[in-house]
């Protein structure tokens, strides 16, 4: 039996710094990496915090340790890196650099505020989590060669320490008071069903092993496969089994019936850098709540001069029945969506360059939502690339 105990490091690091900073002017890291910190002029000094932030999310291995002292870990090292940030001249970068400052402040705090939040301990949302990352995981691989299929199963076999760690966290959540409220828990099903009645091999975590490449010799295919039927139903199936259990006779049992999360502990504080973190302004909820109202307005009055171009004689609610319900408003197929996905993908790369001076040099395509999660998923969706690409 071999031995998977090698873990090959994944890198997750926002697409969006590697974009920012990728383009900016270059600097010179070797000579910056042989000075002390307080002796590098402060753009310098930002590209050391970056790179060393890059190093420190590479002990990160297929999934992200979620155990409460490496998130005291995480906290300590990212407050030393937002104090070091606090302490550079922002003023003295150039109009760049300062964008590259404030982007970098901006994710290492929301890293700070989202550990002290303890937002950890409910993991998951009304599309997935934790317990779905795997699904997406398996798209990392081009299972062209043995290497890719050993690197899998390292994967595969890691997954129940990680689903054993978050449910481990969930726990101390019900004690807390920081829970996801049931109605969003209670969608946690429909995504694992697919994993609690199936055999192994005809499970979407088997797959790859139907088709391994004839240039990989028998005896070794034999072997993958012999060890992923283990290791599937060891660390896969039967994990999703018990997050069933947990799910049903502990968490759905306990969390919290309220849907504001202002009804958390520190929600309302916790909304509050939300808000801050998907706007990026200053601004309150009540603010937003404001804008949200005017907008509907706006929209629903221009909606009622199309509807009156259109002829529709029906009720406002009719007509948006109609736009629901009708087939010409939907593709014929899920091919048909694809394609007209990629054919607006592909008009919008040909405007790019009108508004952009540096574009991203790794290229993206257009995929389905994996069948077993598409109930409960958004529309669409976009997800990292490759950052060593």
């Amino acid at each position: 039996m071999k031995s998977y105990s090698k873990l090959n490091p994944f890198v997750t690091v926002l697409i969006l710094m590697i974009l920012v900073l990728a383009s900016a002017c270059s600097v010179s890291r070797k000579s910056g990496a042989e000075k002390p910190f307080t002796k590098l002029n402060s753009k310098e000094q930002v590209y050391q915090l970056f790179e060393e932030e890059k190093k420190y999310a590479k002990e990160t291995q297929w999934f992200t340790d979620m155990r409460p002292e490496k998130q005291a870990k995480d906290l300590a090292y990212y407050e030393q890196v937002l104090g070091k940030l606090d302490q550079i001249d922002r003023n003295s970068l150039s109009s760049k650099d300062q964008i590259n400052y404030e982007i970098f402040h901006f994710i290492i705090d929301d890293k700070v505020k989202r550990i002290e939040f303890e937002d950890y301990l409910m993991p998951f949302n009304a599309e997935g989590g934790f317990f779905t990352a795997l699904t997406f995981g398996q798209r990392r691989f081009r299972f062209n060669r043995y290497r890719d299929y050993q690197s899998y199963l390292v994967m595969l076999s890691s997954f129940k320490a990680y689903m054993e760690q978050n449910m481990e966290n969930m726990r101390t959540g019900l004690s807390k008071g920081i829970t996801q409220p049931r109605l969003i828990a209670e969608g946690y099903h429909a995504l694992i069903a697919p994993f609690l009645n199936t055999s192994v091999e005809e499970s979407f975590f088997y797959e790859p092993f139907t088709r391994i490449p004839e240039k990989i010799s028998e005896t070794s295919r034999m072997e993958l496969q012999e060890d992923a039927r283990r290791i599937i139903q060891d660390s896969v199936l039967a994990v999703y089994q018990d997050f069933d259990q947990f799910m049903k006779k502990e968490y759905l049992l306990k969390c919290r019936q309220e849907l504001g999360i202002t009804e958390l502990p520190e929600g309302e504080a916790y909304y509050n850098h939300l808000v801050r973190y998907f706007t990026t302004l200053d601004i309150t909820p009540e603010e937003i709540y404001k804008t949200g109202e005017q907008e509907v307005a706006r929209i629903e009055a221009e909606m009622q001069s199309v509807i009156a171009e259109t002829g529709f004689t029906g009720s406002f609610s009719a007509f948006l029945n109609f736009l629901r319900t009708d087939e010409q408003f939907y593709p014929k197929s899920a091919e048909d969506l694809l394609m007209h996905a990629a054919y607006i993908s592909k008009r919008i790369d040909g405007l790019l360059p009108n508004y952009f001076y540096h574009l991203p040099r790794l290229p993206y395509g257009v995929q389905p939502v994996p069948e077993d999660i598409a109930p409960n998923y958004t529309s669409g969706r976009y997800s990292p690339g490759s950052v060593s690409a």
